[in-house]
């Protein structure tokens, strides 16, 4: 069962810096520009005690808000870090919590040359943590400081893009052939400037199509199911400590889950996809057990003790 917490208040970051300058990735004729840029947000997240983090996700939206100057765009969004955890001092069977927190960041872009046209914002990647510090408090509170790196796509297009012509002039001793050549090449230049720009256009539309489904895809999580029990002598039915059990996949190639028995005989497999396994029980002083056809389904908590012969 999972548990939420939740901050009453979106979380500010402590330090904004860029790691990368505006740097141009492409040059569209026709009046249509494309930049990236990646920064980097600091915050301090309060906890509920010392934690072990199992996973880490940080939802966002499509694009972010933007209010734009004369050359000076501030962007302003929210992220949401959620932070599935469980207590420090817990063992693996202690069900797993969420932390949610809601952050706020702002980012200018100064973007140079820039005269008129449509400004657009995206995010070409989610954002991602990069770096995270768990940090106690004299009084034993908890803190996590973490990183989160962030990338904004920004594409500049005039709303009515023309297309540069050239204008040649010829030396007087140059063959008309030439010159008919070099118009003819112009003509094709055009021509491909503008299916260019369609290109271009088209592209937007896919990329926005398929941000759209990743956000709309649901991650694929691997659900697991786990057996317990004991290995016991058949004819005294004592535990036997240090038997080694193997959990193979019937139908595939992947290696086996092996565990080992503890001092009381008892085993534990946590790790198990579900399928039909081969388990084969082997101990040095008694003949080893092999079971096929051993169905797990998804969800199953198994009990199974297994009994060995001696040699």
């Amino acid at each position: 069962m999972l548990l939420f917490g939740q901050t009453d208040e979106n979380i500010s970051p402590l330090k904004s810096r860029i790691i990368l300058p505006i740097h141009r990735i492409n040059i569209l004729m026709g009046g249509v520009r494309m930049y990236k840029k990646k920064f980097q947000k600091e915050y301090r997240l309060p906890l509920p005690g010392k934690i072990t983090i199992l996973g880490m996700h940080i939802e966002t939206k499509k694009k972010p808000q933007q209010e734009a100057s004369e050359n000076l765009v501030t962007l302003k969004d929210y992220w949401n870090i959620q932070i599935i955890y469980r207590p420090y001092d817990s063992d693996y069977q202690t069900s797993p919590s969420l932390l949610e927190f809601p952050v706020s960041w702002e980012q200018e872009i100064e973007l140079s040359n820039y005269n008129s046209g449509e400004i657009t914002f995206t995010y070409p990647n989610p954002p991602k943590s990069i770096s995270t510090l768990l940090q106690e408090e004299p009084i034993s509170q908890f803190f996590l400081r973490i990183i989160i790196e962030g990338t904004v796509e920004v594409i500049i297009s005039n709303n009515n893009p023309s297309i540069p012509t050239t204008s040649v002039k010829y030396p007087t001793n140059v063959p008309k052939k030439i010159r008919f050549n070099i118009n003819k090449l112009n003509t094709k230049l055009n021509s491909l400037e503008e299916q260019n720009i369609e290109l271009h256009a088209q592209l937007s539309k896919m990329s926005e199509r398929i941000y759209a489904l990743e956000e709309s895809t649901p991650e694929k999580v691997t659900t697991y199911s786990r057996i317990t029990g004991y290995i016991l002598d058949s004819f005294r039915l004592l535990p036997l400590a240090k038997t080694i059990i193997e959990f193979r996949k019937e139908d595939e190639q992947s290696p086996p889950v092996k565990i080992a028995s503890d001092n009381r005989g008892f085993y534990f497999c946590d790790k198990l996809i579900p399928g039909t396994y081969e388990i084969k029980i082997k101990h040095p002083r008694f003949s080893p057990l092999i079971i096929k056809e051993f169905p797990i389904n998804e969800g199953d908590n198994k009990y199974q003790d297994f009994l060995l012969n001696r040699l």
